[in-house]
């Protein structure tokens, strides 16, 4: 892959996807242009909570999954 070929990427804050990298968008490898001005404490702290709701999900899915196997 050529550095200047777009990237489908997912925001580590909001879970938004974004095409990465664009000339002129502030968005980083890791942020959207919506996150990535956030304060640094701000994004941290959506990052945790995006990871943890994404490991609530997949824990909810696998018990789904359990439950119509039984």
């Amino acid at each position: 892959m050529s550095d200047d070929e777009l990237q489908d990427r997912t925001c580590r804050c909001c879970g938004r996807g974004y095409k990465y990298p664009v000339p002129k968008s502030s968005a980083t490898r890791f942020h959207c242009e919506r996150c990535v001005g956030l304060d640094a404490e701000v994004r941290a702290l959506f990052e945790h909570f995006n990871k943890r709701v994404r490991r609530l999900t997949a824990e909810v899915e696998k018990l789904k999954r359990g439950g119509e196997a039984s």
